[in-house]
């Protein structure tokens, strides 16, 4: 994976700068946003770089997707020129969001909290048909992917987003399935949608877990 320039594996980026999850739920049940800048804590414009920490694309997009997958918002700070244009390193990093979204946006816009248990994957969306997204950031070593859902809900079918490639989905035990990596490593970031079914008498309890 190169990020603007600088060659990286994925797995060893992850491993460096995954956030810490959210463990007070309650930030679900609100609205809220949060904002985030490209260079540390440098809003306006700044000729030099140098003195703070740059946030890498993927660090970007993880960010973003974290908050969705909390039900929130998350707003990325640039900080133009006074001739209104922007720094290269900005443009690039634009770019490189923007060809990420227009693969895998599906599992953004218009997302929210699915209400499944957080896995150290990735993270979990919510798409407007009930859908559910895994935003797979870290794939693990046994490439078995654990998801776990809430009760009365089960796992139908996992397709990869991008290509419609079936992955395998194996309940291991209730309410707890292994979701197969798909077979060739996407190399960035991917999205597994999955197809899920309330029970019987559970659509409101999965209603409740999912706002």
């Amino acid at each position: 994976m190169i990020l603007l320039g600088k060659k990286i594996h994925l797995r060893e980026y992850v491993r460096r700068h995954r956030l810490d999850p959210v463990k007070d739920l309650k930030v679900t049940q609100w609205d809220w946003e949060a904002c985030m800048t490209i260079p540390e804590n440098q809003w306006g414009y700044h000729k030099d770089w140098s003195l703070s920490y740059v946030k890498t694309p993927i660090e970007v997009i993880d960010r973003i997707v974290h908050a969705v997958s909390m039900g929130g918002n998350m707003v990325v700070n640039f900080g133009p020129q006074a001739d209104g244009d922007f720094r290269p390193e900005e443009k690039a990093m634009a770019t490189a969001i923007g060809k990420w979204m227009n693969r895998y946006g599906k599992a953004v816009y218009a997302c929210d909290y699915a209400g499944f248990e957080k896995q150290d994957w990735g993270y979990y969306t919510r798409g407007k048909n009930d859908e559910v997204y895994m935003v797979v950031f870290n794939q693990p070593y046994s490439e078995r992917l654990i998801v776990k859902t809430p009760k009365g809900i089960t796992v139908e079918k996992a397709t990869l987003l991008t290509t419609g490639e079936d992955i395998t989905v194996v309940e291991t035990t209730r309410n707890e399935y292994n979701v197969s990596v798909p077979k060739k490593n996407p190399g960035e970031p991917y999205v597994i949608q999955l197809k899920v079914r309330a029970a019987k008498g559970t659509k409101s309890i999965y209603r409740d877990a999912l706002t």
